[in-house]
């Protein structure tokens, strides 16, 4: 009884488009979009890496854009757009992620969307969205693992492509794609700290604490840009010292889908730096001068023996013809 007056409180709230009146603000909120986008884009690179498909695997990479908008369906309540145009025999992929809007009803506290006077509704809980979520991180994986395939390259339960007998053409997509939002979910749900981060402050309305992850790549590049200024060894240690205190700096998993976390690129490429400064350079404009320099010397100090050497022939010449003359008979 008490669940069927609050569904009469929400389906007042919702009927005649008051829901869309509600959610409107948070769809055009950016710090949403921006937390939707972060959270969405870490966990597809992240699970690219579970499956040993790194960042840089592909050329040219996916252009996996994250979370694009809230779309308003009675269809579905998560979409995952692909779309790929062949030059030159080269494919060029760009894949992104839109979220029912009605999700944003759950923000607001309502864990159902009432769709009529009986009272019939849609759970949108946040369980409910962590599996929307992972549904369609787990067609970006197909899109982006069968890029090259033709014909369909993705196919779910939901809305696979069927027969007229109801049996699914592709039915090898649509297990996979079950499987896979199984890992994505677990992946999520058991990460150190990102899915908690993301929970309490949809759920609990928790502030969203203040992390490097919204920039990381433009912030990562920052610091490596940094490093590569350092002219000699001095300046490269001062200026290594110096990102070791920014919080880039870290072991945590980053979300760029590479291999090694941030510590370990900035560490390895630090190393390279220090071997590469270290090298002599026969090209650098010091060592270019330094090898002219000492060319040049070297030139003078040979001129300057052959004009000895060929003033003392000379002299020794002169000499001897004196001397030939001295003793001539009368």
């Amino acid at each position: 009884m008490e669940n069927r007056e609050q569904d009469k409180i929400w389906w007042e709230k919702q009927k005649n488009g008051g829901w869309k009146n509600l959610t409107d603000p948070l769809a055009k909120d950016s710090a949403i979009h921006s937390h939707f986008n972060n959270f969405i884009k870490k966990f597809y690179w992240q699970f690219r890496l579970k499956k040993g498909i790194p960042r840089g695997s592909y050329s040219p990479e996916i252009n996996f854009q994250g979370f694009k908008e809230f779309i308003i369906s009675e269809d579905s309540l998560g979409k995952c757009s692909f779309a790929q145009e062949k030059f030159k025999g080269v494919y060029q992929t760009n894949i992104h992620i839109l979220i029912n809007q009605i999700y944003l009803l759950n923000k607001l506290g309502m864990e159902k969307y009432i769709t009529n006077e009986d009272y019939s509704y849609l759970e949108i809980h946040f369980d409910r969205l962590i599996e929307t979520i992972a549904h369609e991180l787990a067609h970006a994986y197909q899109y982006t693992i069968n890029r090259e395939k033709e014909g369909e390259m993705s196919s779910c339960e939901s809305s696979g492509k069927k027969d007229a007998k109801g049996n699914f053409l592709y039915p090898e997509l649509v297990t996979e794609h079950t499987q896979l939002i199984k890992e994505i979910k677990q992946m999520i749900i058991t990460s150190s700290n990102k899915y908690q981060e993301f929970k309490n402050w949809w759920v609990n309305q928790q502030p969203f604490p203040e992390t490097p992850e919204k920039n990381e790549e433009e912030e990562f590049e920052k610091l490596i840009t940094f490093l590569k200024k350092s002219q000699d060894l001095l300046i490269l240690e001062k200026n290594y010292q110096t990102v070791k205190k920014s919080p880039f700096y870290s072991e945590d998993e980053n979300t760029l889908g590479r291999k090694e976390n941030n510590k370990q690129l900035i560490d390895n490429y630090y190393t390279e730096k220090v071997i590469d400064l270290r090298s002599p350079k026969i090209n650098s404009p010091n060592n270019s001068s330094w090898f002219l320099n000492g060319s040049l010397w070297t030139i003078i100090l040979i001129l300057w023996v052959i004009a000895l050497l060929a003033t003392g022939l000379f002299i020794i010449s002169r000499s001897k013809r004196k001397k030939r003359k001295s003793f001539r008979p009368h």
